[in-house]
């Protein structure tokens, strides 16, 4: 899937509670859905490695799937900038993350501790 592409059919609305997910996929069935902030318990995000993948967040709640946004689709910019605001993600992490992707290719928040307490 072009980058290009996911912008015309995937939309992210921000709003001062939550934000809400448009998607509508050439040929298939859309769908929308709603995630209030307070509700978020875990945030990733994945840097694409190669110029054909997107850079994703991956969104926690208390459901067994997680909200998938990929960071080209329309709005996507907006939530990842709220999420910094609220303290759900680490803005200083998420620019290190994107200048050496190699060594970063998934950051989480909060940060995943090992069975001796300290972060992975």
């Amino acid at each position: 899937m072009s980058k290009s592409r996911v912008l015309t059919w995937f939309k992210v609305g921000v709003t001062s509670t939550g934000f809400t997910r448009n998607v509508s996929p050439p040929g298939e069935k859309g769908y929308s859905d709603a995630v209030e902030f307070d509700k978020i318990r875990r945030v990733c995000l994945v840097v694409a490695q190669d110029w054909y993948d997107n850079d994703e967040l991956y969104i926690f709640t208390d459901r067994t799937a997680s909200y998938v946004v990929p960071l080209h689709a329309d709005g996507a910019e907006a939530l990842l900038q709220v999420l910094g605001e609220k303290n759900l993600v680490d803005s200083k992490e998420v620019i290190n993350a994107f200048l050496k992707p190699k060594e970063h290719p998934m950051t989480c928040w909060p940060p995943a501790k090992t069975t001796t307490g300290k972060k992975d």
